[in-house]
């Protein structure tokens, strides 16, 4: 945006004083009536200027005085009226980027002084390249035309002659002339781009969606101005330039002005337009101006009075005639709008600086150097450590019960300790109270193995004798099952540690924003330390179960020779069972039972029921149910010693797995619950460190940007605040 300055002097009534241009040819009429004149007005309007050129409009709308139209709508000959500025008449390349002007009034009995330089466009601030100002001491049309020139490429906007295919034909960025002289007054037009009709040799049409698209989002901006320019020598109907205005811009914030109105071929149809203003209704109404040639000497007040004066634009109210009128009201409405927009300003930008020093917080503190990025990586694992331990000993605390890990190993160690007891072993063991009844010791799976071990281990010993050689390889087929199932149970809570480790990770990476890559990592090392973990959790497995098999049995558990004896019991008391149901008590003492003292009689018969009666003749028959054979005694021997020393061994195996092997394994420090620890960090080398330490590249683009944006708001804020601060003390 340009702020322009016209301020009247001294001057006989009647006459408008008149003073030499910068380009030192045509004369410049100042405002009579100046809303800069006051000195809060002329703080505010420099205070605006400066939260501008500080690049406070990325994040502000400020006030600003846009015109706009379309191409040889006359917006250049307006320019030059309104500014002094010989801009180009008909020159391409003055509508290939925008332009902001600035007037300033500056101390009496100072020289008059031009300062050009480039903005970067409203949507984007960009580091700049070799700054753009070149001396100008004074512009004209011949300096002004080569400042275009010269700004263009800059830009990177080809020349005319360039080839086509190459040429970036318009910018976002600004030229900015900034105009100072003691008879100026305070001012600023923003110029864009004309939009245009047709697609040409060179316009393309990505070229006007771009002019467009410009064009639209100054309409857009709720504090912007819009100076729509028409030519009275066109149909009004041919100006898209209003259609947008009605779409995208409030009425309250639109004029019309209509140019070249000397030419006009039907001035009674512009009349009606703008006294009535009804045709294209605008809040502000509309302005009537006429354009001088390119190089005329004449004066521009003194001839747009000769052609206003004269019927039908006599019909017209004077205060809408002319560009000194036009060049009041708008800086009347700059003014104002400067005013009313100043302390909202200063309310967004503490909003703005406020997200912003959110949004650094939020990316946590910057890591440049290997100790800050060590001190991080401590910190995010501090945080994983806690969480990690209260999977394992206080899950009541965790944040979600998909990290409570113990729980879940419970769950599965007792379904571990019932498969162990249902199918640990290859053949089930004989329940002794079932044999002749619903068990077959002939067809028996086990008894089988025993004789078929007997059979093979057969020695030097006497049949009947029972040979130690068979419970190795007996136990070994029996405990065969152990290390996979052993093993089935270690990979099942190896899955859930890792799974609920990799939660947590992901918890505390949500919780304090860790960059993807070094998440990354950290699932990596977690994956690492689980095949670690298992190898040497899986070995364990297999040395104890190979040790089991091969190792001498023994044992110091008093339980083997309970369990041995009470087997032996419980045969002989099945063995006497049998011979009682073939030999009852009734069979040898019917001579008492049926005595002459029926009372008698019944009271013995009742206590005799419960004996087992052997007489010398029956004393065989029970020997032979106690001893059936000689090989079957010796595989009974076996089978008892076995299921004895099988239930000792089975709960010393899995008591060893639980508590030595998988206990171990959650708790290893090198494991993968626990492995993501203050030691895994200072275990890496300085370039580990910076690796994983390190920031995201969007992280420190996110970073420098916010620190830039901090800094151009802290900027801004203390230009507001000073602006404010003075402007209220001058009109105390």
């Amino acid at each position: 945006m340009f702020w322009f300055n016209s301020k009247a002097r001294g001057a006989r009534v009647g006459v408008p004083e008149r003073v030499v241009s910068v380009n030192g040819s045509s004369p410049l009429s100042l405002l009579e009536e100046d809303p800069f004149s006051s000195e809060s007005s002329k703080i505010l309007f420099d205070g605006m200027d400066e939260l501008r050129r500080c690049g406070a409009s990325v994040d502000l709308d400020l006030p600003q005085l846009v015109i706009v139209g379309q191409q040889s709508a006359g917006k250049s000959s307006l320019l030059r009226s309104l500014t002094d500025i010989p801009f180009p008449v008909g020159d391409g390349l003055c509508t290939r980027f925008a332009t902001r002007i600035i007037s300033r009034r500056s101390a009496p009995d100072t020289a008059d002084e031009v300062k050009i330089s480039i903005e970067p466009g409203d949507s984007e601030l960009r580091e700049m390249g070799e700054p753009f100002n070149p001396h100008v001491p004074s512009i004209t049309a011949e300096v002004f035309k080569s400042i275009f020139e010269q700004a263009g490429e800059h830009m990177g906007i080809a020349s005319k002659d360039g080839p086509l295919k190459k040429r970036k034909n318009f910018s976002s960025d600004v030229l900015r002339i900034e105009l100072l002289g003691p008879n100026r007054s305070h001012f600023g037009i923003l110029d864009v781009p004309g939009i245009f009709h047709t697609i040409t040799n060179t316009v393309t049409k990505e070229d006007m969606r771009r002019v467009d698209a410009m064009v639209t989002s100054h309409m857009k901006k709720p504090e912007n101005v819009i100076i729509c320019v028409a030519p009275a020598t066109d149909n009004l109907a041919n100006q898209q330039i209003f259609e947008m205005a009605k779409e995208h811009a409030e009425s309250s914030r639109v004029v019309g002005v209509f140019t070249k109105c000397d030419m006009a071929p039907h001035p009674k149809s512009i009349v009606r337009i703008v006294r009535d203003n009804k045709e294209i209704a605008l809040h502000n109404g509309w302005f009537v101006v006429q354009n001088l040639p390119e190089h005329s000497t004449l004066d521009q007040e003194a001839e747009e009075k000769a052609t206003f004066r004269q019927d039908p634009w006599i019909e017209i109210p004077a205060k809408q005639r002319g560009t000194a009128e036009l060049k009041k009201f708008l800086a009347n409405t700059l003014s104002s709008r400067i005013r009313k927009a100043f302390p909202e300003v200063q309310k967004r930008l503490k909003g703005l600086l406020a997200d912003e020093h959110q949004k650094l917080k939020d990316l946590g503190e910057e890591r440049p150097t290997s100790d800050r990025r060590r001190q991080y990586l401590l910190k995010i694992l501090g945080r994983y450590q806690e969480l990690a331990r209260d999977s394992l000993t206080a899950p009541e605390r965790l944040p979600s019960d998909a990290m409570k890990l113990r729980g879940m190993t419970r769950k599965a160690m007792q379904d571990f300790a019932d498969r162990m007891e249902l199918s640990g072993h290859l053949h089930d063991f004989i329940n002794i109270d079932l044999v002749n009844d619903d068990v077959n010791i002939e067809t028996a799976p086990l008894y089988k193995e025993i004789r078929n071990q007997t059979d093979v281990n057969r020695g030097e010993e006497l049949a009947g004798m029972t040979n130690p050689a068979v419970m190795k390889p007996l136990f070994a087929k029996q405990t065969s099952k152990w290390e996979s199932f052993g093993q089935a149970y270690l990979e099942g809570v190896i899955e859930m540690s890792s799974k609920v480790s990799l939660r947590i990770l992901d918890h505390v990476s949500e919780e304090m924003t860790i960059p993807e890559h070094t998440k990354r990592e950290l699932k990596n090392a977690i994956l690492e330390f689980e095949v670690s973990s298992r190898h040497v959790a899986t070995r364990r497995i297999h040395e104890y179960c190979h040790k089991n098999k091969t190792s001498m049995m023994v044992t110091t558990n008093n339980l083997f020779g309970q369990k041995v004896k009470q087997a032996q019991t419980d045969r002989f008391m099945k063995a006497v069972t049998r011979y009682r149901a073939i030999n009852p008590p009734e069979n040898f003492l019917p001579a008492l039972m049926d005595g002459d003292n029926p009372k008698l009689a019944a009271k013995f018969r009742d206590v005799a029921l419960g004996w087992v009666i052997v007489d010398m003749p029956s004393m065989a028959k029970l020997f032979e149910e106690i001893h059936p054979r000689a090989t079957r005694n010796t595989e009974d021997e076996i089978h008892d010693l076995l299921k004895a020393y099988y239930e000792i061994a089975l709960e010393a195996f899995k008591g060893h797995v639980i508590s030595e092997i998988v206990e171990e394994f959650l708790k290893d420090p090198k494991g993968p619950v626990l492995g993501l620890s203050d030691e895994y960090v200072l275990s890496l080398d300085e370039e580990q460190i910076d690796i994983l330490g390190s920031e995201d590249e969007t992280v420190i683009a996110t970073r420098n940007k916010a620190t830039a944006d901090v800094k151009r708001l802290e900027e801004a804020m203390k230009i507001a605040g000073n602006t404010w601060k003075k402007s209220m003390l001058v009109e105390r």
